[in-house]
């Protein structure tokens, strides 16, 4: 059974030292196969903790009941993540978290005002797969502290493409992909200069090269 969720809202959640998401994701076991979040808002979501993430969307968090399993294939569609803010380390802030959720799909949303607006993590929970074959696609991701988008899988084969990452990072604000596998088009645009030619593989293609805008 697919369980689908339209047009909801996750806001001003708080934890202080534990986990806490707007919308935190776990498949129970004989019940749903596949979640659909679409025109989903996750915002002002906050923590304390000095190890513990906070996220306005999350799948498995660390703790996670025994019943659950990892989420495959899951949708994030026109969604919108935002000032999701662990108060000590920014760096454990982030918009869509998505942990032991291969197959993923991620498009047309936003991610703004977080630490890093997009995040594929393995964590440390060794039983199950981590976050591969996923589709990150035609989303914007912008205003993030620390980084735009960030995959920490080793040997990833998640797929990027045509997603617009702007002013994410620490001065000079150009960090806006961290970790995509090799090969993945990028087209670099320094705001008030004409973009870039060519993307990082020496080819234009409009339809598939990711702009870092800074």
């Amino acid at each position: 059974m697919e369980a689908t969720c339209e047009n909801c809202t996750a806001s001003n959640n708080r934890a202080a030292r534990g986990f806490a998401a707007g919308f935190g994701l776990v498949r129970q076991i004989g019940v749903t196969n596949s979640i659909v979040l679409r025109n989903c808002v996750a915002s002002n979501n906050t923590n304390s903790s000095i190890d513990k993430q906070v996220a306005g969307f999350a799948g498995v968090p660390l703790g996670a009941p025994v019943f659950t399993q990892p989420v495959t294939g899951t949708v994030f569609d026109n969604c919108v993540a935002e000032n999701n803010i662990n108060t000590v380390d920014p760096s454990l802030s982030i918009g869509f978290l998505m942990v032991h959720m291969p197959e993923t799909i991620i498009k047309n949303c936003v991610s703004e005002g977080n630490g890093v607006g997009i995040q594929f993590d393995v964590a440390n929970i060794v039983t199950t797969p981590p976050s591969l074959r996923s589709v990150v696609e035609n989303n914007i991701i912008c205003n993030n502290s620390v980084a735009g988008i960030r995959d920490t899988i080793i040997n990833t084969n998640n797929m990027y493409y045509h997603n617009t990452a702007r002013s994410n990072g620490p001065t000079p604000l150009t960090t806006n992909y961290i970790g995509l596998p090799p090969g993945t088009p990028i087209r670099n645009w320094t705001i008030g200069a004409p973009p870039a030619a060519v993307d990082t593989n020496g080819v234009l293609d409009t339809q598939l090269d990711n702009i870092s805008a800074g």
